[in-house]
């Protein structure tokens, strides 16, 4: 028999715990529509026995709760943060039941970023928020916790224009969480000028494309059968990669350098979904929206991004599609797609030349140190 609060506790949530309610892998199983592995298989004997460990406390608490003898809190909200992360759950939600997932979300703390963080956390996803500003973090986080979902939020801080910052969030990543679900690389900026980080890359190139595909390929084995959601922009129109001028140095103008790592999203995107198929990686073009975009930087750019501000989408519209790709059933089958306003478009021809995706990840696996072959 399903464990789980009766109908007539007072202040049952909408949760059951229990066999029924998984334990699942990864949006898991049929949501995600991927064939199990050896790994899967055995991550979910892994789950299953944790399960068993703490099944009998919850079971006691939650027969006590309906007997009027414990606090109802013990049902619909595990003081354990341990518990929910062994546990999943299965939300009724307008007539559907829908799995519990993590969400690891870098760029978290200003705009779509932000407002994802909320969203995904109000559909009761367990978010994994990551940003350079422990402030920052700390506020979308609180917000995100206020929502309602339940579900657990946990913080993460990281540069990720430094490649040692996104091995060192890889690392935490790792040590923490058996099986990440969703992986959405949406952190990126604009920069007015040519800035060379302390280990030595262009920043936008850094930022916008070295960092997710790296972060990608080091929790590539916890991501099996998951979602990589990748934040472009159709900016990737302007772009125009030359392999053999990753770093911009033979010229330098914002927009274009701009344009052309949100081409590199792109063509990352392709390129995964064809070395890993056990994927499901897309990207979308969030619209413009009024964020901390551009605000990084002084001068023209601050003050084109402060005017155009009203006549911009607001940062919740902007995350639509991060939040649909990453746990809608109607993106589990997707793969290798850009996505405007939650339909497939087709980019640029640039952005669609896979002899041109092939020859930047095999660039890009150089410059951050990992086998041109990753994956296989």
């Amino acid at each position: 028999m399903p464990l789980g609060p009766p109908a007539h506790v007072p202040g049952a949530g909408p949760y059951m715990y229990g066999p029924d309610a998984g334990p699942h892998a990864a949006l898991r199983g049929a949501r995600m529509r991927a064939p199990y592995d050896g790994a899967h298989v055995r991550r979910r004997l892994l789950d299953e026995q944790r399960f068993e460990r703490v099944h009998g406390a919850l079971a006691g608490e939650v027969n006590a709760a309906a007997n009027g003898t414990a606090p109802t809190t013990a049902v619909t909200t595990p003081t354990s943060m341990s518990v929910w992360s062994l546990l999943y759950r299965r939300r009724i939600d307008g007539g559907r039941v829908r799995d519990m997932a993590l969400v690891l979300l870098t760029g978290a703390t200003r705009g779509i970023g932000a407002a994802a963080a909320v969203e995904l956390a109000r559909e009761g996803v367990e978010v994994t928020l990551v940003g350079r500003d422990p402030e920052r973090v700390r506020a979308v986080a609180q917000a995100a916790r206020g929502a309602g979902g339940g579900a657990p939020v946990h913080e993460h801080i990281a540069d990720l224009t430094l490649m040692a910052e996104v091995r060192a969030l890889a690392e935490e990543a790792r040590s923490r969480y058996d099986h990440i679900d969703v992986l959405a690389n949406n952190a990126g900026a604009l920069f007015a000028s040519r800035r060379v980080s302390a280990e030595g890359f262009e920043q936008t190139f850094a930022l916008n494309h070295l960092a997710p595909f790296l972060l990608t390929a080091l929790l590539r084995d916890r991501l099996g059968g998951g979602r990589v959601v990748t934040t472009a922009s159709d900016a990737h129109t302007g772009g125009r990669l030359d392999l053999d001028d990753l770093q911009s140095e033979r010229s330098y103008a914002a927009m274009r350098v701009y344009g052309t790592s949100k081409l590199c999203n792109i063509l990352f995107t392709r390129e995964l979904a064809r070395r890993a198929p056990e994927l499901h990686a897309n990207c979308f073009h969030p619209g413009v929206v009024r964020t901390g975009f551009g605000k990084n930087n002084m001068g023209i750019w601050k003050i084109l991004t402060t005017l155009g501000a009203p006549f911009f989408r607001s940062p919740q519209r902007g995350a639509r599609s991060l939040v649909w790709l990453s746990v809608s059933d109607e993106a589990a089958g997707l793969t290798g797609e850009y996505v405007v306003d939650e339909k497939i478009q087709s980019p640029s021809a640039q952005a669609r030349d896979d002899t041109l995706a092939e020859g930047l990840w095999e660039r890009s696996a150089q410059l951050v140190g990992l086998p041109a072959d990753l994956p296989v």
